[in-house]
């Protein structure tokens, strides 16, 4: 009941921030420890990557899929990258687990050429994914689908399909090599269950 109630909590926190357009500005806060494991089935998608390829959640079956939903825009979003890389680095030799980078919720015109830019920019080794367009001619269907508060938040979906955990935000108050840790350790327990 204890971690309902802080989900609900933050989910409300979140959603505020995102309504009043602070999400861009500030960072939001979430414990490992807190996050509530869902057992949900991940909805499937079928997105484009940045060279035109149609990548679906499917192709990664039996595998341990980490999403990653964020924005060009999306200052928690671009905090949060050195400590994905860095959990992405971790697993590099695991042919078993999967990061996939869901661009969502643009609003230029030219978002595609930004994204690409951001990336070659960095020298972000990430698989990214473009959104598709949902009901209100936005670029956020996905991020409808999955049903999450705001950006960034992260999904680990085990080898079955199955969301095991969903951390929204970004703790700006960790070093990268903390937040990354803590990644590492959800998918490392992901890794037991399903089974």
């Amino acid at each position: 009941m204890f971690v309902i109630s802080q989900k609900i909590i933050f989910n409300t926190i979140v959603l505020l921030f995102s309504i009043t357009g602070l999400a861009q500005a500030k960072s939001l806060v979430i414990a490992a420890d807190s996050v509530p494991v869902l057992n949900r089935p991940a909805p499937e998608f079928h997105l484009k990557n940045l060279d035109g390829k149609i990548v679906s959640l499917s192709d990664f079956k039996g595998k341990i899929v980490v999403l990653d939903f964020w924005a060009t825009w999306c200052v928690p979003c671009q905090e949060s990258f050195p400590a994905m890389e860095k959990a992405q680095k971790y697993f590099a030799d695991n042919n078993n687990v999967v990061f996939l980078y869901i661009d969502t919720r643009e609003t230029s015109a030219d978002f595609l050429k930004i994204v690409k830019a951001q990336m070659k920019k960095r020298q972000y080794p990430f698989h990214v994914l473009i959104d598709e367009t949902g009901p209100a001619g936005l670029q956020n269907k996905q991020y409808l689908i999955y049903g999450m508060p705001g950006i960034p938040t992260k999904y680990i979906i085990d080898k079955k399909g199955i969301i095991r955990y969903e951390l929204i935000g970004f703790n700006p108050k960790q070093s990268a090599d903390e937040n990354a840790a803590e990644l590492i350790n959800l998918v490392e327990r992901t890794k037991t269950m399903g089974d």
